[in-house]
């Protein structure tokens, strides 16, 4: 089998874990500024909408990979010797993800161990 999709599982799995993190420090700052600066103007602005929008719309698209990639490496690699566990983990990880703050962190910590996984477990793919 080739060892393609594993590789990048892994790379992906880890580098969403960064994002992940990321993403949820940019969250937070965007809200605390816009919380400071609401004592100017009672509205939102512009900027900040935009930017919780594109925040969002980043970290879901990367919740709903994570699922995919898990769901077609499990399929792909049913057969093989590879564990099962990175591909649960990549399947958990996108759907905790989806719990506000608390789940982004936790998916944030499964999609790195999955990914790690992914990357030990190239020798046992063939």
């Amino acid at each position: 089998m080739n060892k393609t999709l594993a590789k990048v599982n892994g790379i992906i799995g880890i580098v969403e874990s960064v994002l992940f993190c990321f993403s949820l420090f940019l969250f937070w700052v965007v809200i605390i500024f816009e919380v400071n600066s609401s004592y100017v103007s009672d509205e939102l602005s512009t900027t900040s909408m935009l930017s919780l929008l594109l925040i969002g719309s980043v970290t879901f698209l990367m919740k709903v990979s994570l699922i995919i990639l898990g769901i077609i490496g499990l399929n792909k690699y049913s057969k093989s010797e590879m564990s099962q566990v990175p591909h649960i983990l990549f399947i958990v990880a996108g759907g905790i993800g989806f719990i506000p703050i608390i789940g982004t962190l936790t998916a944030s910590v499964t999609s790195f161990i999955g990914g790690i996984l992914y990357l030990t477990n190239l020798k046992k793919v063939n």
